[in-house]
């Protein structure tokens, strides 16, 4: 089984218990992270989207997302438990009435050939885990005209460090595998150049989160 499997099986849960009291980085953090979104997606037009998350972990935001604009909602991943926990929380989010046009596929994205293009593809804590230029282009190939991307990510701050040592101290190494956090300055250029306007970006005190939009 490898980490994220055991991630969103619960093996982690000490580890995400204390990120959550200490910082909003935990699974426990919705109201901080639903309330970094609002301020993106305000900034967004969608009416009834078409979403996509990459790396969606439990896709609580994705399905917040559903729920204050309706639309169809494509969860990937490619831990199969992360998709059975964002099953389960659908049905703590949604009503039942809510809950159609949702699809999990437990794929690997970059193999992802014959697909769709979205109205929002986004993603979070997902970024610093790959090779920038090829995350990012993948995040603009779902996207379509008119469309937006939204990222967020830890960035490279005082408390990413002081947080990260914590961690390999308590683990004797970082449990998550390679992982590096972003500058904000090489994310929006790595945006433009794949043909994204950035639209809204800030620096929060743990993340950096940037929405862009491609054009029509």
């Amino acid at each position: 089984m490898n980490e994220w499997e055991k991630l969103w099986n619960n093996e982690h849960f000490d580890l995400f218990y204390l990120l959550s009291i200490f910082f909003p980085a935990g699974p426990w953090d919705f109201f901080w992270r639903w309330g970094r979104y609002k301020l993106f997606l305000k900034a967004a037009n969608l009416c009834e989207p078409d979403v996509i998350e990459l790396g969606c972990g439990p896709g609580i935001m994705s399905l917040k997302i559903k729920k204050t604009h309706g639309g169809s909602l494509t969860l990937v991943d490619q831990a199969k438990s992360a998709l059975i926990k964002a099953n389960y929380m659908s049905k703590k989010i949604l009503k039942a009435k809510e809950q159609k046009d949702i699809y999990y596929l437990n794929k690997d994205f970059f193999k992802m050939d014959n697909y769709k293009k979205y109205d929002l593809v986004h993603s979070q804590g997902l970024i610093e885990h790959f090779e920038l230029d090829k995350i990012i282009k993948r995040h603009a190939d779902f996207v379509k005209k008119g469309g937006y991307v939204l990222i967020i990510a830890p960035r490279d701050s005082l408390m990413y460090r002081f947080m990260r040592k914590i961690i390999e101290k308590l683990y004797d190494g970082w449990p998550f595998g390679f992982e590096v956090p972003v500058n904000s300055e090489k994310v929006r250029k790595v945006i433009e150049e794949n043909g994204l306007t950035v639209i809204k970006e800030k620096k929060f005190t743990f993340c950096y989160g940037c929405l862009a939009r491609r054009g029509i």
